[in-house]
């Protein structure tokens, strides 16, 4: 399956990180102040300062470009957080992984806001749940968390339990951002904890 991102032979070509750049924050830019649906490749390509040629080169689609931005942007987020917490305790290494993906979330409001209430034309909650699944799918599976199954069903239960967090976390963070003017971040963690099972750390 072809990726949604048709990158160029010169991708260590300090040019080419200079077009990506001013493409990613241009789609950022632009999605935070209209529908995904009336903006164009020529459009990200204007506000970018490139050619539409250069915007193909590195995209599709300015969907395609959003989700790849904001996909890149969560995987360093996963990264910076399992290397900081490489030792740290599971309430630790639960609430700094939490904590940090709120912060993108809420950066980025203006454009996850109409998609996890609702109207989401380019899968962005699909992305959010599918990154957020991941990212405890791996703690779990490195031992942080001890999960309420035996040993021989501890594979298939730590994709149970992530993908349970996963859905529930984009749901009450969808509530928390149609209900909240003020996203206070640890304001509503201590408010998802007091919902989540007990086998759960996060303090």
């Amino acid at each position: 399956m072809p990726s949604e991102n048709n990158f160029s032979d010169g991708f260590h070509d300090a040019r080419w990180h200079r077009s990506r750049t001013a493409l990613s924050a241009a789609i950022l830019e632009l999605a935070a102040e209209k529908p995904l649906s009336k903006i164009t490749a020529f459009e990200v390509a204007e506000r970018a300062g490139v050619n539409r040629s250069t915007f193909y080169k590195h995209a599709k689609s300015p969907g395609g470009l959003l989700r790849a931005t904001l996909r890149e942007d969560l995987d360093k987020i996963r990264e910076l957080t399992m290397s900081d917490t490489l030792h740290s305790p599971p309430g630790v290494v639960i609430r700094t992984a939490s904590h940090n993906v709120l912060v993108h979330v809420v950066g980025h409001r203006s454009v996850y806001g109409p998609a996890l209430g609702g109207s989401d034309e380019v899968g962005l909650q699909q992305l959010l749940s599918g990154y957020i699944e991941s990212t405890f799918r791996a703690i779990f599976e490195s031992g942080h968390v001890q999960l309420p199954y035996s040993e021989n069903e501890r594979a298939l239960g730590s994709s149970f339990a992530a993908r349970f967090i996963a859905q529930g976390t984009v749901g009450v963070i969808a509530a928390w951002m149609e209900e909240s003017d003020e996203l206070d971040i640890d304001a509503f963690l201590d408010r998802f904890a007091s919902v989540l099972p007990d086998w759960f750390p996060l303090p």
